[in-house]
């Protein structure tokens, strides 16, 4: 072996190879902690039953003798051929299943350690957390298809990933956390207060699978079926609350399902969608884009040069490059999302919409002219709403609230009801009078 050789095996990062089930059950753990360049590659299913825990985190780069050190991952991203195959950063990557949904609060074993009052801190996890050219890869894992986990008394599932609280967070120039197209890597993630997904100072964040965004503040909380409108969850499911709602009724108001947040001309921060997603809202907000200083309390303000916060495309071209880059939101067209009743919808800010909005006589119902155009106007995103028991309503669908400004809306509906509506079905003031004038 020459000197060279020599030299550049001594300059190869630490890595760890995880070939056994994990189970991390403290409060506050991180299971996967790689630094300064450090590799681990996980080859078993995890789970993380504690609150407030973490996953994978990664953190800095390799720089010995003041040059990057490449650590020999490899991901598929939808950035196209500027983004190097090649990592230099510290790197998490996970092949099989995670599982972070607060088990030791919600068990039904009770030995778990858990004493009253833990149960306010669920819904506080994180999937993958990356910070300054950290990379949290996530590899051929593949959506829960609800919100519950399965047997907590057996190994965490070998493939299926559920996260309770926030799915991705990456912070810094060279910060990934990606779900890996190229293994068609999935989640679903039941969001705490911040959000499913959040990118910032030029973290990137690609995503696929389900969000389910719902206030999470009664001590039990229920999804809703699919007559209710949920698309991924088709009977109501029930599942542990943080029992909070003495103090605060709804702990997902305002609260954005995804969210990227740039605070400069050159901050590129993220977030690509890059295979199908679904979404049921119940609660918090959702357009967060394109506000520019026009809401209330936003840390989205930076003017972005007049080229929108969202995109259809997933992947980056030569052709359309600047559009991709300039957008917080890639990939929207993978996007459907599922107005749930039961909660407080804000389905957010309209502004500066390039073709008219339209209400036409199918009002804010599933189909209609408004929720179409609104999808237009978010980057060819799919927005259904099929509920069909909101009495305040004359469409009875699924209530949720919504601002145009620098818009045209056309109305082509004949009869706009401007007030709120009182039905004999839903006012018993209404039924009392309905008594006294039909005997």
């Amino acid at each position: 072996m020459d000197l060279i050789s020599l030299q550049e095996q001594i300059l190869l990062p630490t890595e760890v190879v995880v070939e056994s089930p994990v189970d991390m059950v403290s409060k506050a753990g991180t299971a996967y902690f790689a630094d300064q360049g450090g590799k681990i590659t996980v080859n078993k299913a995890t789970r993380a039953g504690g609150y407030n825990s973490i996953i994978g985190y990664a953190n800095g780069q390799n720089t010995a003798n003041g040059k990057a050190v490449s650590n020999n991952g490899t991901y598929t991203t939808m950035k196209g051929s500027v983004q190097q195959t090649t990592n230099y950063g510290s790197i998490v990557e996970i092949n099989k299943g995670i599982t972070v949904a607060d088990n030791m609060l919600f068990s039904a074993n009770t030995a778990t350690g858990r004493i009253s009052g833990d149960e306010n801190n669920a819904y506080s996890n994180i999937g993958g957390y990356a910070l300054d050219n950290g990379n949290v890869i996530i590899k051929s894992s593949t959506a829960n298809g609800g919100t519950k986990e399965g047997n907590d008394k057996a190994d965490a599932h070998d493939t299926k990933s559920l996260i309770y609280g926030l799915g991705a967070y990456a912070s810094g120039t060279g910060s990934n956390v990606i779900f890996d197209s190229g293994t068609n890597a999935a989640a679903t993630i039941v969001t705490g207060t911040n959000g499913a997904l959040y990118a910032e100072k030029g973290g990137y964040i690609e995503f696929a699978g389900e969000i389910i965004h719902q206030n999470n503040a009664p001590a039990s909380v229920s999804t809703g079926a699919t007559t209710d409108g949920a698309g991924i969850t088709s009977t109501a499911e029930s599942r542990g609350g943080r029992n909070i709602s003495s103090s605060i009724s709804n702990d997902h108001t305002n609260v954005p399902v995804f969210y990227v947040r740039r605070t400069s001309g050159t901050d590129d921060a993220g977030i690509t969608f890059n295979n199908t997603t679904k979404i049921d809202m119940y609660d918090g907000y959702f357009l967060t884009g394109n506000e520019y200083q026009h809401r209330t309390g936003s840390i989205n303000n930076y003017w972005n040069n007049s080229y929108s916060d969202y995109y259809k495309d997933k992947l980056r071209t030569a052709l359309n490059g600047t559009a991709w880059d300039r957008a917080r939101y890639r990939g929207m067209s993978e996007v459907t999302l599922n107005l749930v009743k039961g909660g407080e919808i804000d389905l957010g800010l309209i502004n500066q919409a390039e073709n008219t909005l339209e209400w036409d006589t199918n009002k804010d119902k599933d189909g209609s002219g408004y929720l179409t155009s609104i999808g237009e106007y978010a980057g060819g995103m799919t927005i259904h709403n099929i509920g069909s028991s909101n009495h305040e309503s004359t469409s009875e669908a699924t209530k949720f609230g919504s601002t145009i400004i620098n818009s045209t809306l056309k109305i082509t509906d004949p009869k706009i009801e401007l007030e709120k509506l009182c039905t004999f079905k839903s006012c018993k003031r209404c039924k009392n009078l309905k008594k006294l004038l039909v005997p």
